[in-house]
């Protein structure tokens, strides 16, 4: 997403950059001022920089091997362009038919002005609009997050406290973006916890229960995000006490529960928060109902 948004603002920027570098040398050749040399100049150094940082950028946002070399592409043809228009200024400024007024030598303020304005200012949009676009889309889906969790675990401040966009990976070099992560946190958990949403908020998964009952029991849980923005969870402890209840309880396997975890016996509109001993019944029952193999 934010791939091909910063590709449209970089071109549309480029276009602008290109205008006003044939504005500034066609006053130049009338006029044979230090002024707009300066900003001729200035505005060329900037926009080398420019073509460094859009390619940094760029490559960030890159999600397989097609679109990295899209990013080199574009940040090659717009340092060609450059310098061409470079090599183009330099023959005028060394033209001996227009010579420069005696003592316009020195590069005027101009020069730093659109260096800076250029180099600066565009690096800035490819961080900004992207980001402004990102943050309104994941804004949209802190709602629905937070309708899904009330109604399948009730009222329990659940609070949004970060978004990550997530991916998927598909070879050494394709990923792609296929949803989002929300870091949240609850009135009832002393750790935030994930739930993961599609790019159309349409379709949920959440980690609250691992990090509830853990929290519950004292146990030690571990959360972060991993590779791709997914989330990565430890509850050792917690799985241990679950299975060893299902075994000597309900004669299930060892290691059941650690195996194939299910959550979604909880269904999304229970409205309650069910405790521990209510959630590894309704868990024994679903493996006696559909078998221990069943994920």
């Amino acid at each position: 997403m934010e791939y091909n948004i910063t590709i449209s603002i970089a071109s549309i920027l480029y276009l602008v950059i290109f205008i006003a570098q044939v504005v500034f040398l066609t006053d130049f050749s009338k006029q044979r001022n230090i002024k707009s040399w300066s900003s001729f100049l200035g505005t060329t150094i900037g926009t080398y920089i420019l073509s460094l940082g859009l390619y940094v950028i760029l490559a960030i946002h890159s999600t397989d091997l097609g679109t990295a070399i899209g990013s080199i592409m574009l940040s090659g043809f717009a340092g060609f362009v450059n310098t061409i228009m470079l090599v183009i200024g330099l023959c005028m400024r060394a033209s001996k038919k227009h010579p420069m007024p005696k003592g316009q030598t020195k590069l005027t303020n101009h020069f730093h002005l659109y260096g800076l304005a250029v180099a600066l200012g565009g690096i800035a949009l490819f961080f900004l609009i992207p980001s402004i676009s990102m943050n309104a889309t994941t804004y949209r889906g802190n709602e629905s997050v937070i309708n899904y969790l009330n109604t399948r675990y009730g009222s329990q401040g659940f609070k949004v406290e970060s978004v990550a966009e997530s991916y998927s990976h598909n070879g050494m070099w394709d990923k792609t973006a296929d949803g989002f992560v929300y870091t949240v946190s609850s009135n009832v958990t002393t750790q935030d916890f994930h739930v993961l949403t599609n790019q159309e908020f349409n379709s949920f998964a959440d980690y609250f229960l691992p990090v509830y009952f853990s929290n519950q029991k004292g146990f030690e849980v571990s959360t972060y995000l991993g590779a791709y923005n997914y989330p990565s969870y430890s509850y050792s402890e917690l799985e241990t006490y679950v299975d060893q209840r299902l075994v000597e309880e309900y004669s299930l396997p060892q290691n059941t529960f650690g195996t194939y975890y299910k959550d979604s016996i909880i269904p999304d509109d229970y409205g309650r928060l069910p405790d521990l001993d209510e959630f590894i019944e309704l868990l024994a029952k679903y493996y006696a109902e559909n078998g221990t193999n069943s994920n």
